[in-house]
């Protein structure tokens, strides 16, 4: 039996948020139906708050929540300790995709390009990240088998040079000021590239047939980055706990230590954890893949970062003849997801 880690937990907390988010709508259009000089109150709203405070999970945590319309700030509809200051957590998704949409339009769609590039004896590949939070969200032998096909379509036949993913299109900062340790490179924080892979996640696998106090054996990782490698120190804890497991480790390691406990059962257990660095895993992926469908790479995969900080080369701008372009689902679809989900990442 295979069962999921935090994410249950987190997906029960976000479904009694969207509870208050549900009639939160209901209340809007109340208002918008019925314009007056002073705002009506929402009591769908207010009755779907006092709901939320009284749920056992809130029993030592604090609710803050402000209504009114634009045109009347200072008029709620509904409201609750109002006056209290509140780190606002996923709830500023609500701003970031609304700029978005706002910025962009429902419309807009990230793209993701495979060039080849053309220099010092012999052609690279270069996939050049466009801000794309979903490439290979759901595996990526699609999108590798339409790559390869444009490719032999091109008449390429080998690769002499490697496989670089192109990180240009951002700066390099991959993780938000402040973000605590023990948070980094869950799959809840993964480090941020204009070109994500895979939701820039993968799993790891314990088994958890045994005892609280007993270890929790480290099966396997799927799937497993190269030359990562893991020290397991998880144990088991009670069933009714859940999943405090886990994953820590510095920026780029080669060392993942595994640390916490898990919930005793029966079976496998999985938790999800962040790629260290999912752009190069997208290049060392799509290198395999090529390895394998006969179209040989002569050198291992690498990253515009990478490169910059090892040779005085410029990959920056990458001048290449474009082989296929990928484009992402509409940003309206995306966002959808993103405040449904609560994806971080995206």
């Amino acid at each position: 039996m295979k069962r999921c880690g935090a994410g249950a937990r987190h997906q029960r907390r976000l479904y009694q948020l969207g509870v208050v988010f549900g009639a939160l709508c209901s209340g809007v259009i109340v208002a918008q139906d019925r314009p007056t000089k002073t705002p009506p109150r929402a009591p769908a709203v207010e009755r779907a708050l006092q709901g939320f405070a009284a749920l056992p999970a809130m029993t030592s945590g604090t609710l803050g929540f402000y209504l009114a319309p634009l045109e009347k700030p200072a008029q709620p509809l509904a409201a609750m300790q109002a006056q209290k200051s509140f780190i606002p957590a996923s709830t500023l998704k609500t701003l970031t995709t609304g700029v978005a949409l706002e910025k962009l339009g429902a419309d807009h769609r990230f793209q993701t390009q495979l060039l080849a590039h053309e220099g010092a004896g012999q052609t690279n590949l270069i996939i050049r990240g466009g801000g794309d939070p979903s490439l290979a969200r759901d595996g990526w032998e699609e999108l590798f088998g339409k790559w390869t096909d444009a490719l032999r379509a091109a008449g390429a036949r080998e690769i002499t040079g490697r496989v670089i993913a192109d990180e240009s299109a951002w700066e390099t900062q991959e993780f938000p000021d402040g973000w605590p340790w023990r948070d980094l490179g869950n799959y809840f924080a993964p480090p941020l590239s204009p070109l994500a892979f895979h939701d820039n996640e993968f799993r790891l696998v314990f088994g958890v047939s045994g005892r609280p106090g007993e270890r929790a054996p480290f099966l396997y990782a799927d799937p497993w980055p190269a030359g990562l490698h893991f020290v397991d120190e998880m144990r088991l804890g009670p069933a009714a706990a859940g999943d405090n497991g886990y994953v820590y480790g510095g920026r780029r390691p080669d060392v993942y230590y595994l640390r916490g406990t898990l919930p005793a059962g029966e079976g496998e257990f999985f938790i999800r954890r962040a790629l260290p660095d999912p752009a190069l895993f997208c290049a060392q992926k799509f290198t395999e893949w090529l390895m394998r469908h006969e179209i040989p790479v002569h050198q291992p995969a690498e990253t515009t970062r990478r490169l910059n900080h090892q040779l005085p080369l410029d990959f920056t701008k990458p001048a290449g003849k474009l082989i296929s372009t990928h484009e992402s689902a509409p940003l309206g679809e995306l966002t959808i997801r993103i405040n449904h989900l609560s994806l971080n990442l995206d």
